[in-house]
């Protein structure tokens, strides 16, 4: 494929802890706001999943969720996909797997992939977050809490959307489904602000919410299939 999500992650990490955007660091560093980076022992990993599955030079569909949570893609390197998943996919591929290999946002998104087939999903829909790259806080107890993209001053966010306008360049997208609502205000504002022409689906409720809401698991799984049936 023309884009290479592995170059581009690694590559706009690097210029974040270079201190390319000083004024994004900066704000880093005064609230205390750490860049979760377990990713970078995955590369490898990261690069086989897409030369495995994302081969394509150009996706119709998009599929857009936030951005990476500590024990998912903030570890695998891959949006919604975390360690379990990855080991079961490639299980004679010397997977890295860890203590917190399972995430709920990955194990919701991934029972929708696994319905619908790996190869048939990943070759008809682009799996990717408005920030490729996630964020966390130490909180009261000294744990690790996910923070998300859009708490940041928005000039700041507008750093953040430099990956994923790379991926819209590259890929032309005619379509994104935005996976929550935060997700949709923002589709909108970049497609006005920066003057793009791809529409935009109906939301659908990120995978987190529906993984905790495991009583109308079922009822949001079938809303997923519903809306992705249209493009297969």
């Amino acid at each position: 494929m023309s884009y290479n999500y592995s170059d581009s992650l690694f590559s706009f990490y690097n210029d974040i802890s270079v201190n390319r955007y000083p004024e994004f660091t900066d704000y880093l560093k005064e609230t205390k706001i750490e860049i979760i980076n377990d990713f970078i022992g995955n590369e490898n990993n990261i690069k086989l999943f897409y030369e495995s599955f994302v081969y394509r030079d150009n996706y119709k569909v998009f599929l857009c969720g936030i951005n990476p949570g500590i024990r998912g893609a903030g570890q695998t390197g891959i949006p919604f996909m975390d360690f379990n998943t990855l080991g079961k996919i490639f299980s004679t591929q010397g997977i890295r797997n860890n203590l917190q290999g399972y995430e709920g946002s990955a194990n919701y998104f991934q029972t929708i992939v696994k319905e619908i087939g790996y190869e048939r999903f990943y070759n008809t829909f682009y799996v990717t977050n408005i920030s490729c790259i996630g964020f966390y806080c130490i909180g009261n107890k000294g744990r690790k809490v996910n923070m998300n993209y859009y708490i940041l001053p928005v000039k700041l966010q507008h750093i953040l959307y430099l990956s994923l306008l790379k991926e819209i360049e590259l890929l032309k997208p005619e379509l994104i489904i935005p996976l929550s609502e935060e997700v949709e205000i923002t589709l909108k504002n970049i497609r006005e602000d920066f003057r793009l022409s791809f529409e935009i689906e109906q939301r659908l409720k990120h995978p987190n919410f529906c993984n905790m809401r495991s009583k109308n698991f079922a009822v949001w799984k079938q809303e997923y299939i519903s809306l992705l049936q249209k493009y297969l």
